[in-house]
């Protein structure tokens, strides 16, 4: 069962932060660099919804985790995602979105160097129940290709399961193909993964 939504303080709207293409390790070829956008400042992107950059050890975006995984679990018999542990290094940005205060979602933006040069993979989408039908998904899957383009990312992937109708079409309204399952995935019969092309997409 996931929570009910949890009030927070309200945050200020602030302009938008565009971070810079961070460098790359020549040994790995990660991205090394960072998000530079102020954690805890927020972003007003419509009237009573801001978009806030948190730390992805943030303890509220670790509640919404969670919750997005209980909620998985309930769906598929027990079983969340099967990549549980998400190292913090590889984390490249980590958003809320609130509604007049209340946190309402969350999302994060992973390096996904180990599937092509140029690539992120989105992960924990996650809309709590109470506010969802209000486009919000949208508004941090937004988010995110916002920075991945600022970060010189050209390519997101992600996985979802067969059974998340509503978020195979919310991929697939805004562009996202389905791929091959890749990585931890690949033998996932109840996985359905995507990936979009950002070069040209700006």
């Amino acid at each position: 069962m996931t929570a009910a939504a949890t009030p927070t303080a309200p945050v200020p709207a602030e302009a938008s932060v565009t971070p810079p293409v961070p460098a790359s390790s020549p040994a790995t070829g990660r991205l090394t660099g960072s998000v530079p956008t102020p954690h805890g400042e927020a972003r007003l992107v419509a009237p009573g919804i801001t978009i806030t950059h948190m730390p992805w050890t943030h303890p509220t975006a670790q509640a919404l985790r969670l919750e997005q995984q209980q909620e998985i679990a309930a769906i598929y018999d027990g079983q969340g995602d099967v990549c549980q542990h998400l190292p913090d290094e590889e984390m490249l940005a980590t958003v809320l979105v609130h509604v007049d205060g209340q946190v309402a979602g969350c999302a994060a933006l992973r390096d996904g160097s180990t599937y092509g040069a140029g690539t992120a993979e989105l992960k924990r989408l996650f809309v709590r129940p109470a506010f969802r039908g209000r486009g919000l998904s949208g508004v941090v899957v937004g988010e995110l290709e916002r920075v991945a383009r600022a970060l010189g990312i050209e390519r997101i992937v992600l996985e979802t399961g067969d059974r998340l109708t509503a978020a195979i079409a919310l991929y697939s309204s805004r562009g996202y193909d389905r791929i091959p399952n890749y990585g931890p995935y690949a033998d996932e019969p109840s996985s359905f993964c995507f990936a979009i092309d950002l070069r040209g997409d700006a």
